[in-house]
């Protein structure tokens, strides 16, 4: 799916509305030291998408709230403290807030196993027309090379699980 917009949070609105089929905003603030960030998502019901909307001006009101916010506010300020100062008048929850941590479920087993869902056959021509196999994470960046010897191992059935010594 291409990205679309003309800044970050407008290709990751125009995602999440593929994506999720959701009306989601976004804003976005950095400095040498740090980033912040708040996401509006229209959900159902209350002003929500779909579903008995209490007030149908709910979703237009609170993004216009939200563009009032100033990068350099959204940098200085907690989220309760922004969340108080935009959304006072309105029912608001928060998610609970949790630390950053980046991971990515790519391992060389998954990728081995990956490569058995394929077949031998599938992979012995890869070998004949490549030499080695490479499998590279666009998540994580990551490189998996299996050689020759590395990918026959995929397929010995005499080998233990998670070893390369026949049993």
């Amino acid at each position: 799916m291409p990205l679309e917009g003309e800044s970050i949070a407008q290709a990751l609105e125009q995602y999440m509305l593929r994506s999720e089929q959701l009306p989601t905003r976004l804003w976005l603030a950095a400095d040498e030291q740090q980033t912040a960030g708040l996401l509006l998502q229209r959900l159902p019901g209350d002003g929500g998408a779909g579903g008995n909307d209490a007030d149908a001006d709910t979703w237009p009101r609170v993004q216009q709230l939200a563009d009032t916010l100033q990068p350099a506010e959204m940098l200085a300020s907690d989220a309760d403290t922004m969340i108080r100062r935009l959304f006072w008048q309105e029912a608001v929850s928060a998610t609970e807030t949790r630390p950053l941590q980046f991971a990515c479920s790519c391992s060389r087993d998954r990728v081995a196993r990956m490569l058995q869902s394929l077949g031998a056959d599938e992979v012995n021509d890869i070998l004949e027309e490549r030499g080695e196999i490479i499998v590279h994470c666009d998540y994580c960046n990551e490189r998996y090379d299996f050689d020759a010897v590395d990918s026959l191992a995929l397929f010995r059935t005499d080998l233990a699980p998670g070893s390369d010594t026949p049993q």
